[in-house]
């Protein structure tokens, strides 16, 4: 039996962060409830080779939706991306061995609040998967 993901994303989506999207650790969609557009193997590139310290990734655009984030900072469990066609972000953080999340918050200065906002997912993934 599969899981629907997508009642998950708003779970984490509200305060700071605009849109949401749940992908598996080898870079596969589990959720995206807005359609938001993305290259599938720009996406996992980034999922499977993000979670680093000294990151092959990082330095790296892409698109997501309708605006285009440059990677500037990973580490083992976050990847921050600075919209440069627009304000705000994207935080990407692993969940667990099997997933990670995708927050986009739309102000400046807002990925710190963005992290935290995705942790009450984060806590519930890692207690039940």
């Amino acid at each position: 039996m599969s899981v629907d993901w997508n009642p998950f994303v708003p779970l984490f989506v509200g305060k700071s962060i605009t849109e949401g999207l749940i992908f598996g650790d080898d870079g596969t969609n589990w959720a995206n409830p807005n359609q938001l557009k993305y290259d599938e193997a720009e996406l996992k590139d980034i999922i499977t080779q993000g979670f680093d310290f000294v990151s092959p990734v990082r330095g790296k655009s892409f698109v997501l939706g309708t605006n285009k984030y440059m990677i500037t900072t990973t580490t083992d469990d976050f990847i921050h991306c600075k919209c440069i066609s627009g304000e705000g972000g994207a935080v990407i953080r692993k969940t667990t061995k099997k997933a990670c999340l995708i927050g986009i918050y739309a102000e400046a200065g807002k990925d710190k609040t963005a992290v935290t906002d995705m942790d009450y997912l984060i806590n519930y993934l890692q207690d039940n998967m």
